[in-house]
């Protein structure tokens, strides 16, 4: 019986046994952040100065911050951050990268040169820096947060798909949909589109990894979310005033994004593998 492609992708996903851990992590930090009220020992905002860096109890399993709040709570209600700020960074970079990539590719001539002209431009800003000034002249918010990572982020995804779709373009398919007269609108959304969808998953995944990490930079230097939103990234920025006396504070939310992003990598490598027709066929 024949075996379907998505068949032999699931088939070779599971083969990859760090590819399936990155995605029982993901699902796992998904899960989390849906269920953060219900899995919470505590409100993540009560402050307590009575118990501020108290140790681990069994009232606060991670101990306590600077205002005596519950670690563990903090931590799993700042993965809502995490996974929203990675789900939307990436949406706005796939949309906007994947309509310049697609048309670049498509089109070529100017309209190639133009559009990598102002991917040129984009790269040629140190991101992480215009991010820090940006940050600092609005008003620190998570939409903000969200909004310039997504619009800086996605000159990679734009030439990725740019050069996919240098390649589609002179398949026979292309070709005959030009023949029937097919419109460029349709070509590129009916044909081209769905050619680059497994390329597109492999960048998302990732590219959440390091919406993540970037968050929580900014985060660290209390450019991110603002308080008392718990985040990971001001949650360190909140503990490097205190480590030598409250470790914790440093800790757990800096392995709590090393597991993140190191499951959601694994994940990436793994559909990577799995879906590319490339890696499977060199096994059957």
């Amino acid at each position: 019986m024949a075996v379907s492609q998505s068949g032999r992708s699931w088939r070779k996903f599971k083969q990859n046994r760090f590819g399936v851990m990155g995605g029982v992590l993901f699902i796992i930090l998904i899960l989390i952040a849906i269920f953060a009220s219900y899995l919470a020992p505590n409100d993540p905002y009560r402050v307590n100065l009575r118990n501020r860096l108290s140790s681990y109890s069994r009232e606060y399993p991670l101990g306590t911050d600077t205002m005596g709040r519950c670690v563990l709570s903090r931590l799993i209600f700042g993965s809502r951050v995490s996974v929203t700020v990675g789900f939307v960074v990436v949406g706005i970079s796939i949309a906007i990268g994947g309509l310049i990539g697609i048309v670049a590719g498509y089109f070529g001539g100017i309209v190639d040169s133009l559009l990598m002209r102002l991917v040129d431009i984009v790269i040629a800003f140190p991101r992480f820096f215009l991010l820090l000034t940006v940050v600092a002249i609005f008003e620190p918010s998570i939409y903000n947060v969200m909004i310039i990572l997504g619009v800086t982020g996605w000159t990679g995804e734009a030439r990725i798909i740019r050069s996919l779709v240098l390649s589609i373009r002179e398949q026979v398919y292309i070709e005959a949909a030009r023949a029937v007269g097919a419109s460029n609108e349709r070509i590129m959304v009916r044909h081209i589109l769905p050619s680059t969808v497994v390329v597109i998953v492999v960048m998302a995944t990732l590219g959440i990894a390091g919406a993540i990490i970037t968050e929580a930079a900014l985060g660290f230097f209390g450019l991110g979310v603002p308080p008392p939103t718990p985040s990971w990234g001001n949650m360190l920025f909140e503990g490097r005033g205190v480590f030598r006396r409250a470790q914790w504070l440093v800790i757990f939310p800096g392995l709590a994004i090393f597991i993140t992003v190191l499951g959601i990598n694994f994940l990436g490598d793994g559909l990577r593998d799995a879906l590319d027709p490339r890696h499977v066929l060199k096994k059957q």
